[in-house]
């Protein structure tokens, strides 16, 4: 009898030990539970507010992006002008031009040397007024650079002008706008993808095809041979797409300066190629 109470004794005891263990596992469970919820809910909230704010960037980007471009359309697009020929030019067509200020703080129109051969006898193109009334207004060509294909342009009251910028460097992302087809005013985007010298066909006669830029091409017809003259260009390659009305078109920085002037395309890709920027900037510092 005295050894069964003594092994319910020990019994009680190993039992009140292991109700002792178990509510203290218990105690430490249900701590460490907390713990994990709170640290599961903080991260939860962190979470939360790393979308937001995520999502928040991404809307502010984009609107930024959009409110940019809106810009670039409004102070560009507000000094781009559509060209065409006068009634009586030996050849029709149009093209773009755009307001620029020359070094004395004089406006005038820049565009391309072979847009101003739309020019009539007199010396005039005509040039859409676009801010007020939308006529054409003859204006004077001031100075043809056949060199690097530049014109410059009686300018039109009103207009404030761009500015030139700074030296465009490789990869740098510009924007264009012109008329291209004849058509309404359209904007383009891309990079600059390398600076070259290209070569470039000229429609003149082959007995004139001489000098320091010109050099004539023969091209093999299966049974003629047909000579071709080429005018070499320092340029600016860029995968801008360009399309004929183009020509003319400014080519403008993040700020909306002018660093470049589109004067052709690859037939292949329809990519701009522009006017070097160190040309632009000797002719406007001329005026």
């Amino acid at each position: 009898m005295k050894k069964l109470t003594k092994w319910k004794r020990k019994l009680s005891k190993k039992w009140e030990a292991c109700k002792s263990f178990l509510q203290d596992q218990l105690f430490y469970l249900k701590k460490f539970s907390l713990k994990l919820l709170q640290v599961g809910f903080n991260t939860l909230v962190f979470l939360t507010q790393v979308t937001l704010i995520t999502v928040l960037f991404v809307v502010i980007f984009l609107f930024a992006e959009r409110a940019h471009e809106k810009y670039i359309e409004h102070k560009v697009g507000s000094q781009v002008v559509f060209i065409r020929s006068m009634p009586d030019s030996p050849l029709q067509g149009s093209a773009t031009g755009f307001q620029i200020v020359a070094k004395s703080g004089k406006t005038f129109i820049l565009t391309n040397a072979h847009v101003c051969a739309l020019r009539n006898n007199d010396n005039m193109l005509k040039v859409q007024e676009k801010s007020n009334t939308g006529r054409f207004i003859p204006r004077r060509v001031v100075e043809v650079y056949e060199a690097n294909d530049l014109c410059l342009v009686e300018g039109l009251e009103g207009y404030e002008g761009l500015k030139l910028g700074k030296a465009p460097q490789v990869s740098d992302k510009l924007v264009t706008i012109g008329y291209p087809l004849g058509q309404g005013m359209h904007i383009s985007s891309g990079r600059i993808k390398a600076f070259a010298k290209v070569d470039i066909a000229v429609d003149i006669p082959i007995v004139q095809c001489k000098g320091d830029r010109l050099q004539i091409l023969k091209i093999n017809y299966f049974f003629f041979i047909q000579e071709v003259c080429l005018k070499r260009h320092n340029a600016v390659m860029t995968d801008i797409l360009t399309y004929p009305g183009n020509s003319g078109s400014p080519a403008v920085d993040y700020l909306g300066n002018v660093v470049g002037i589109v004067f052709a395309s690859d037939n292949t890709t329809h990519w701009g190629i522009l006017v070097v920027f160190e040309d632009i900037k000797k002719l406007l510092d001329a005026y």
